[in-house]
C-alpha cells in the first residue's frame, strides 16, 4: 500500500511538471489626475475574471492576466470612469498611464 501510494505521488508529480505553464502577461502602471498627480485608491477591476486591485499611495498598479483580451474598468469616488481594452499575449509587460478627469457626483435617490 505504502508503495503504491509513492508511485502515485511520484505519478502526479511528473504530470504537474510535464503540464504547460498558463502564460501570464504583467500589465502596470500609473493612474493620476488632470493636473498630473497621482490618485491613491483607484480601484481597477477586471470584470470578467472577478478580479481586481488597487492603486497605492504613489497611484501604482500591477496586474497579472493570462492570455486573451481583457476589460479593465478604472474607477474612483468623484472621477469619470475609464474602460480599458488590454490585449494580454502571455509573458509580455505593458505599462499604461491612465488620467481620470473629475465627474459628476450623482448620489443614488
Amino acid at each position: 500500500m505504502r508503495h503504491t501510494a509513492t508511485v502515485l505521488g511520484l505519478m502526479l508529480a511528473a504530470l504537474a511538471a510535464a503540464a504547460p505553464a498558463t502564460a501570464q502577461s504583467l500589465l502596470h502602471g500609473t493612474v493620476t489626475d488632470t493636473a498630473g498627480r497621482p490618485l491613491a485608491g483607484v480601484d481597477l477591476v477586471l470584470t470578467a475574471l472577478g478580479r481586481h486591485t488597487t492603486t497605492g499611495e504613489a497611484g501604482t498598479f500591477r496586474l497579472t492576466l493570462p492570455e486573451g483580451t481583457h476589460q479593465v474598468l478604472v474607477r474612483s469616488v468623484g472621477y469619470r470612469p475609464q474602460r480599458l481594452e488590454y490585449r494580454a499575449t502571455g509573458r509580455d509587460t505593458t505599462v499604461v498611464s491612465v488620467v481620470l478627469a473629475v465627474g459628476d457626483v450623482e448620489l443614488p435617490p
